[in-house]
């Protein structure tokens, strides 16, 4: 998981330490040389440094030291045998030691009790038939006897940080205006969940013709599509810093991925045009965004790498129905 993933392991900190009263303590499962050296976490990572976690007060983890290249390649080969060979069966003994020790620790990479997800292959293709119709974050709850009560993620930002922001964007003179995402993390899911760039045109198009004193900035870190009629984003900001941007916005406009969950972290009403990848119940957030999907959607539920059917799916999410669910937002401010 990645940026996203963290934000929704928020939720859990959150929930956990609300209910049980006590931090929990999140590690990564050790690898071979953290546990000859007597450790029950891999020291070669740290949440200390995550973009998201490092300013969650709701948990405790390790602090973060490299490993040398040689310890690291021993790992890396001992991790290959273990993957190969007795996986689970040494995520549970690990487990098992590691919360005797502290009964607060949580393994972010074990899913206790079951995967939410697991893999199969069907036409030479990986899929991913999930486990779950509810929410991740809920899921994680479930495994821990903690109260799901807390359903949206955290993102705390630091005063310095805001300044550097507002230097940065002032410049920029946005005055009232939205954000729209227009691309999407393509690793492990290439281009299933995009809405097709055509469609993205014609909603700008459309947007700016009912409301031409609005300004649109687009997100895409790769390759802006919106030409003269958008405030194009880059690498002006970083992710933290895109928060503050999509909060002090009046909409935002995406599809699933880490934008998303950032703009639930920052209690930002969106419009999230959503793929047949995942059940937006599980990543998505249905009763904070309003979400729109394919009513048809792919049979083949959980495609890893590439579906036709998924991304033929996306495609066929009309300009229409997005046009008047933005109109509806924006009419109502």
């Amino acid at each position: 998981m990645g940026l996203g993933g963290d934000l929704m392991w928020t939720i859990f900190t959150k929930n956990y330490y609300f209910h049980i009263k006590e931090k929990p303590v999140l590690y990564k499962i050790p690898k071979f040389s953290d546990i000859v050296t007597g450790r029950i976490y891999d020291r070669n990572f740290s949440y200390r440094e995550s973009l998201i976690l490092k300013s969650d007060k709701y948990y405790e983890t390790n602090e973060f030291k490299r490993k040398t290249k040689i310890i690291y390649f021993i790992d890396s080969i001992f991790e290959i045998i273990k993957n190969k060979y007795f996986k689970r069966q040494y995520q549970e003994f690990i487990f098992k030691i590691a919360r005797r020790k502290n009964k607060n620790i949580v393994y972010t990479n074990y899913y206790k009790n079951s995967y939410f997800f697991d893999y199969y292959k069907n036409d030479n293709k990986i899929n991913m038939m999930w486990s779950i119709n509810y929410p991740f974050a809920e899921y994680l709850c479930n495994n821990y006897s903690v109260n799901y009560k807390f359903k949206l993620p955290e993102l705390k930002f630091y005063e310095n940080e805001i300044e550097i922001y507002k230097s940065k964007i002032n410049k920029l003179n946005l005055n009232k205006y939205i954000v729209i995402n227009t691309d999407s993390k393509e690793d492990y899911f290439n281009k299933i969940r995009m809405w097709p760039e055509n469609n993205w045109l014609k909603l700008i198009n459309f947007i700016k013709k009912q409301y031409p004193d609005l300004n649109i900035v687009e997100l895409n870190l790769k390759n802006p599509i919106g030409g003269k009629q958008v405030i194009p984003i880059r690498k002006l900001l970083s992710f933290r810093e895109c928060g503050l941007l999509i909060k002090d916005s009046k909409l935002f406009i995406g599809t699933d991925g880490g934008l998303t969950h950032l703009s639930a972290a920052v209690r930002k009403k969106g419009i999230i045009i959503w793929s047949s990848l995942i059940n937006d119940e599980i990543t998505g957030y249905p009763d904070f965004h309003t979400i729109i999907k394919n009513k048809n959607e792919c049979s083949n539920f959980g495609h890893f790498e590439w579906c036709e059917k998924c991304t033929k799916s996306m495609s066929e999410i009309s300009n229409n129905d997005v046009n008047q669910l933005v109109s509806k937002c924006l009419d109502e401010l």
